[in-house]
């Protein structure tokens, strides 16, 4: 998903959780999640594509890099 802030800035990343006053987001590539006050939120908009690049499965050597792939997809999903 996207969300544009009131003040201009884009943040891109997968829906943690979202309540009346913040919307959490799990940004890839950073620590942790990014919190966002719904009172500094002026557009979300969901993403129509995937975060993970195009072709990336074909650029693995084995099914162990597969496996952890799959793996780090599956725990990123988790609240």
């Amino acid at each position: 998903m996207n969300v544009y802030t009131v003040n201009g800035k884009q943040i891109t990343g997968i829906r943690v959780s979202e309540d009346d006053d913040e919307i959490v987001l799990r940004v890839p590539g950073q620590v942790g999640v990014t919190k966002i006050a719904q009172e500094d939120v002026d557009e979300v908009v969901e993403s129509k594509v995937s975060l993970m690049p195009a072709g990336l499965t074909t650029q693995l050597k084995n099914r162990g890099e597969f496996d952890d792939l799959m793996k780090y997809v599956l725990e990123t999903r988790k609240p």
